[in-house]
């Protein structure tokens, strides 16, 4: 969504409204969505400065990284940026960055763009080792069976050869 900086009034605005998963391109990137992102956010603006604070919403289809198996993780991250105009610069580039511009973001011209706001907080939100419950068994590494459906008969004490040598380590006294 495109904001116009022109026309927001003095006491802010306040924005409430879907986003399409395909508009934000995070279908492309293997993440796979059930609904559009609800997206409430309220836009102030002193001088240059805008002032950026909202919620989204999201239930997106997620592999846990210990069983495998799909489930329904939802997203519901609370944020606040603030954007200042882009530094002006004669040369395109690299730029280098002081630590004061480093916390916030940049606009250029009279309008704002939300999309990659809203992207970026998806991304931020999703987990790096995402678990279907905090309990989850996993897989055994044995035999590939899901443990939290049904327990295998592998031995628990079973060694790889390749590091058979390292149990007899300890045991030398």
């Amino acid at each position: 969504m495109v904001i116009d900086l022109r026309n927001i009034p003095e006491e802010g605005l306040d924005l409430s409204y879907k986003e399409a998963i395909e508009r934000l391109s995070l279908d492309k990137e293997g993440y796979s969505f059930s609904a559009d992102v609800a997206v409430n956010t309220h836009i102030k603006k002193e001088g240059d400065t805008v002032f950026i604070s909202g919620s989204l919403e999201a239930e997106m289809e997620i592999g846990c990284s210990r069983c495998l198996m799909k489930f329904t993780f939802r997203i519901n991250p609370h944020f606040a940026v603030d954007y200042i105009p882009s530094p002006q610069h004669k040369e395109e580039g690299e730029l280098e960055l002081t630590g004061s511009e480093m916390e916030v973001g940049f606009y250029k011209g009279d309008t704002l763009e939300l999309d990659e706001l809203v992207k970026e907080q998806i991304i931020l939100s999703i987990p790096m080792q995402p678990l279907c419950s905090p309990s989850c068994k996993g897989i055994c590494p044995v035999c590939g069976q899901n443990l939290n459906i049904k327990e295998c008969g592998c031995g628990k004490d079973s060694i790889s050869p390749h590091f058979a040598v390292l149990k007899n380590f300890l045991k030398k006294e």
